[in-house]
C-alpha cells in the first residue's frame, strides 16, 4: 500500500467516526507498550469499488496542534489494517463492508509496515488512527493504482513508556561466551514483565554508547522467546509468545546481521574482541529500553 499524499484537505466522507480501545467496551486514549490496540468504526458507508482500511500515524508536533481533517506526512505512517482486521485482500470490500467494526493493532494479525520499517508494538509517543477509503476504477479496467484516497476519520492516542524501573529487575548473563570450540554464545535471560517481539543483541564494547542512550546496530540478534529469528503462529515475522519469565538463548554465525555492507562476524566466531549482549524490549528504532550483560571477551 503506497500513502502518496501530503498535506491534502481531506473529502467530506460522511459520518464515519473511529475511537479507541484497551479492549471492546472499554474506551481509553492511552496504551501500556506492547499491549493491542483496538480501533473501532461506525457510520462507515462502503460503496462499489471502494477499499476501507486504518492507518496508524506517528503525531509529531506540527500534526499534533493541526487539525485531524489534514492527511498525515508519508514518513510518519506506521501500521495498517484493511477494515476485516487483516492485511489480505478482503473478501468484504465496496458496498459490503460492514457499517461498523474493530481492528487489532498487534502483532497478530500482522499490521507491520515493511516499507516504512516500522512494526508493532509501537515505541512510546502520540499518535493517530485514521479511517481511509481507497477509490478504485471498475475491475474489468485492471487499474493498477486507486484513484483517489478519502481520510474518512480520525483519532489521537498516546502509547507509554516502559518504566525504566522495570530495567531494574531484569538480568542478562553470559553463560558460555565462545568457550573451547564452541561456536555459539549461551545466554540466560530473566525478564519479570516480557514483551512482544522482545530480542536479544550482540555489540562491541568499543561500539557501545552510554547505557540508556539509543544502541547502534547489532552485529547479531535473536528473539528470546521464539526459535531464532523466526516469529510464531501465522504471522512468522513477530514473536508474540510471552510464556516463560526466564530463557536461555544461543547465538552463533547464522544470526548475524545480513543486511549490512561491511559484517563484523562472518566466520565461526566473532572476531577476538570485547562485547555485550543486551535484550531490548522494543520493536522499533530508536532502541532505548534495553539492559546488558557485564563485558565479555571472546
Amino acid at each position: 500500500m503506497i500513502l502518496s499524499l501530503w498535506m491534502l484537505t481531506c473529502t467530506d466522507a460522511g459520518d464515519t467516526e473511529v475511537a479507541l480501545f484497551k479492549k471492546p467496551g472499554v474506551p481509553t486514549q492511552k496504551f501500556p507498550h506492547g499491549k493491542p490496540i483496538f480501533a473501532c468504526y461506525e457510520g462507515y458507508n462502503g460503496q462499489p469499488n471502494n477499499y476501507g482500511y486504518a492507518a496508524i500515524y506517528k503525531e509529531s508536533k506540527k500534526m499534533t496542534k493541526g487539525l485531524l481533517t489534514v492527511w498525515p506526512p508519508d514518513e510518519q505512517f506506521k501500521l495498517w489494517l484493511n477494515l476485516c482486521n487483516t492485511q489480505d485482500t478482503c473478501e468484504l470490500s465496496g458496498s459490503n463492508v460492514p457499517s461498523s467494526g474493530c481492528m487489532k493493532f498487534s502483532t497478530d494479525p500482522y499490521c507491520d509496515s515493511d516499507d516504512y520499517e516500522s512494526y508493532a508494538p509501537l515505541n512510546a509517543g502520540k499518535y493517530r488512527v485514521c479511517i481511509i477509503t481507497e477509490t478504485w476504477d471498475d475491475p474489468s479496467n485492471n487499474p493498477t493504482e486507486a484513484l483517489d484516497w478519502t481520510l474518512e476519520s480520525c483519532s489521537r492516542f498516546t502509547v507509554k513508556n516502559i518504566p525504566k524501573k522495570h530495567l531494574k529487575n531484569v538480568k542478562v548473563t553470559v553463560t558460555d561466551a565462545f568457550k573451547a570450540n564452541a561456536t555459539s554464545l549461551s545466554v540466560t535471560v530473566s525478564v519479570p514483565k516480557r514483551q512482544p517481539n522482545q530480542w536479544l543483541g550482540l555489540w562491541r564494547q568499543e561500539d557501545f554508547v552510554d547505557e540508556g542512550k539509543p544502541l547502534p546496530d547489532e552485529i547479531a540478534w535473536v528473539y528470546t522467546n521464539c526459535d531464532g529469528q523466526e516469529g510464531d503462529g501465522d504471522n512468522v515475522n513477530s514473536c508474540s509468545n510471552k510464556k516463560g519469565k526466564v530463557k536461555r538463548v544461543s547465538i552463533d554465525v547464522s544470526h548475524a546481521d545480513k543486511e549490512s555492507l561491511n559484517p563484523i562476524w562472518t566466520d565461526a566466531k566473532p572476531p577476538s574482541g570485547i562485547y555485550k549482549v543486551c535484550v531490548v524490549l522494543q520493536s522499533n528504532a530508536p532502541f532505548n529500553r534495553y539492559k546488558c550483560s557485564d563485558p565479555f571477551e571472546v
